[in-house]
């Protein structure tokens, strides 16, 4: 009797030996996998400051008529028009630096002339033409899923506006009372939405199906088409100024 016993608790110490084996092998992995999502928790946190910064240097011009034909120079002159229409001084030999077109770049030499852009993009009242400012893909995303929640509260009587990607609500009789949905607004993330409608410049919009998107930026400036029947006849502008406003429900749906 004695002898099996001896066995069995012979037995029961190799299995607890091996379990604390596989449970120290366990814990290993578990700190291994915990710290490979760190890194990945910080590599995405680098590529989404990476493509803020870049976003930052990006102006959208929508629903200027798109043609084949054109070349470089009668592009930059097209630019120029508009840059004239809101009173920014752009130098094409100075200030641009390439223009391709359909999903290419044109480059501009700083971030002023993207700012001055923005501000005086208001003065395009009238036209078809709307200029605002980019984002990254994850924000455009963030924005469109709150446009819902912001038109319910301006259903209910309330004060509504996207502040790049969280929504702001304000009672209307107490507007000092903003309140962000989701997390606090850091001071890197006071970019307001320029609420007023654009439409007025002298710059033909091609009266047909297509009219396309310019984006124009330090980095980048791409051209791409856009059926108009996709766009919304009400198009703001998107500036530096803590301006609440409306979303535009077309906002990072045309960048890819």
């Amino acid at each position: 009797m004695d002898y099996y016993d001896m066995e069995i608790r012979g037995d029961i110490n190799q299995m607890n030996t091996k379990f604390d084996k596989v449970l120290l092998e366990m814990t290993r992995l578990k700190e291994d996998n915990q710290k490979l999502i760190l890194q990945v928790t910080k590599k995405d946190k680098r590529i989404s400051e990476l493509e803020r910064e870049i976003s930052r240097n990006i102006v959208i011009m929508k629903r200027i008529a798109e043609n084949e034909n054109k070349n470089e120079s009668e592009t930059r002159e097209i630019i120029s028009k508009i840059m004239q229409k809101i009173s920014v001084n752009v130098d094409n030999a100075k200030d641009i630096l390439e223009i391709k077109r359909i999903g290419r770049f044109l480059k501009v030499v700083n971030k002023q002339t993207k700012s001055r852009m923005l501000k005086n993009a208001k003065r395009l009242k009238g036209s078809n033409i709307w200029i605002e400012k980019d984002h990254p893909r994850s924000v455009r995303e963030e924005r469109r899923n709150l446009i819902t929640q912001m038109k319910e509260a301006e259903h209910k009587g309330q004060i509504a506006y996207i502040n790049y990607n969280k929504l702001v609500i304000k009672d209307k009789k107490d507007e000092e009372g903003a309140k962000p949905m989701g997390q606090k607004i850091t001071a890197r993330e006071q970019e307001k939405v320029d609420s007023d409608e654009i439409s007025d410049v002298e710059i033909d919009s091609g009266g047909g199906a297509e009219a396309s998107v310019w984006v124009v930026t330090s980095l980048t400036f791409e051209i791409s088409a856009v059926s108009k029947a996709d766009v919304s006849s009400k198009c703001p502008a998107d500036v530096d100024e803590e301006v609440p406003v409306k979303e535009n429900p077309m906002d990072g749906l045309l960048l890819h």
